[in-house]
């Protein structure tokens, strides 16, 4: 196997690591298995910290805060539908043709037989997985499967010594390093004494236990819990095809030169956008924009949008407050408008193995996700969603401040 955040009402915090036992939903109470003693090291204006009966928690560097508990919120608890699950790097191993894949989304399938492994030199120390939710959900417990949780890969391969949690909702944050149990095949739990709530939530690989023969660092699965009742995962088996059907494009590709020529085919020099639009629609794409001064190739822009016909109703143009731009139309020979949200343009953007990189800075928060990517000739598939190039000379691209979805 080669390289694979509760408004605090209290000035106390206490969380406890404990092994849960069983496989399947428990009610994820100390059930008298050995207690680990915890420390932290929390970066939050939101947690404070001290002693319980089962745990040591670290007090607070208070030169760290850098967000207001006031920005914490109680959210839903009945479900926890994800978005998207990302990772920094993803083990893909030739040698078994696709045989046994490692993506992020294994660490919520609930199957241990199944895990996700960076693809880093060395112990992969600061690799991470960033689990998105469709809303925030509220939770007063997390529990991890540390490793690759089989007889045969437990051992050999890397396990999480110190996992860095942070959690993030709006305006809310929080980071932590909790320092996990070496030796437990099995659950092992994270409890708050305050509910905490998160819309993404990213799991960093701080230090290790090392294994016998290989230093890729595994995290088998991840789950949430409120008042001892699991808080169920969707959308996992639709994200789990899509990842599944990357990472078996990542052993053979060559993604990147397929991407920059589909650049160099499709886009004008003076006006360097790609438009790809839903396969089978009209309405609904996404402009994409490099920046190939010097010889270079950077991805510089990355955006979701609409697109109008050029002979827009007279409605629409008032509605959308699309006059300047419609005057414009009228006078070139674009046959359509795309128009797009105009954000604080804090990303940045890289091109992966079938992998567009996101970086952007949330509430004090550096988080990166990914989006899946394949090129086949003009057809270009986003997570699971084919799009088809549609003309650049055609398209004119209109950036509107704050524009609704």
């Amino acid at each position: 196997m080669k390289k694979i955040f509760y408004y605090i009402c209290a000035v106390t915090m206490a969380l406890s690591i404990v092994s849960c036992g069983g496989k399947g939903k428990n009610d994820a109470k100390n059930d008298g298995s050995k207690v680990s003693s915890v420390s932290g090291n929390t970066s939050s204006g939101d947690v404070s910290s001290g002693n319980s009966s089962s745990a040591n928690v670290a007090a607070a560097d208070t030169s760290t805060v850098e967000a207001g508990d006031a920005n914490w919120f109680m959210a839903q608890t009945e479900k926890a539908p994800v978005k998207s699950v990302t990772a920094s790097s993803e083990l893909v191993e030739a040698k078994f043709a696709g045989k046994f894949l490692y993506p992020p989304i294994n660490i919520l399938d609930g199957d241990f037989k199944n895990t996700w492994c960076e693809s880093v030199d060395g112990d992969g120390i600061g690799e991470a997985v960033t689990i998105e939710f469709e809303e925030p959900v509220s939770f007063d417990e997390i529990q991890v499967v540390n490793g690759f949780a089989t007889d045969e890969s437990w051992e050999i391969n890397n396990r999480i010594k110190t996992l860095q949690i942070t959690q993030v909702a709006g305006k809310h944050y929080q980071r932590k390093d909790y320092e996990l149990q070496d030796g437990i095949k099995d659950w092992q739990s994270i409890k708050f004494e305050y509910p905490q709530t998160a819309q993404t939530i990213e799991l960093a690989i701080k230090d290790v236990y090392k294994g016998t023969q290989y230093e890729d660092t595994c995290l088998d699965d991840v789950r949430l819990l409120y008042r001892g009742n699991e808080i169920p995962f969707t959308g996992v088996e639709k994200l789990k095809k899509i990842q599944e059907e990357n990472s078996r494009a990542m052993l053979n590709s060559d993604f990147e030169s397929k991407f920059k020529a589909l650049f160099k085919k499709c886009a004008n020099v003076d006006d360097p956008f790609i438009y790809l639009v839903i396969d089978g629609g009209n309405e609904r794409g996404c402009v994409m924009k490099v920046d190939t001064e010097d010889g270079k190739f950077n991805l510089v822009d990355f955006d979701f949008c609409e697109f109008l016909p050029s002979d827009i109703d007279e409605e629409v143009v008032k509605e959308k407050n699309l006059t300047d731009f419609a005057d414009r139309m009228s006078k070139s020979n674009y046959t359509r408008i795309a128009l797009v949200e105009d954000g604080p343009g804090l990303s940045e953007y890289s091109i992966g193995n079938c992998k567009i990189y996101e970086k952007s800075r949330l509430s004090y928060v550096n988080t990166t996700v990914a989006k899946l990517v394949s090129v086949d000739g003009n057809i270009v598939t986003i997570n699971g969603v084919k799009y088809t190039v549609v003309p650049s000379a055609e398209t004119f691209v209109a950036y509107l401040p704050m524009y609704p979805m």
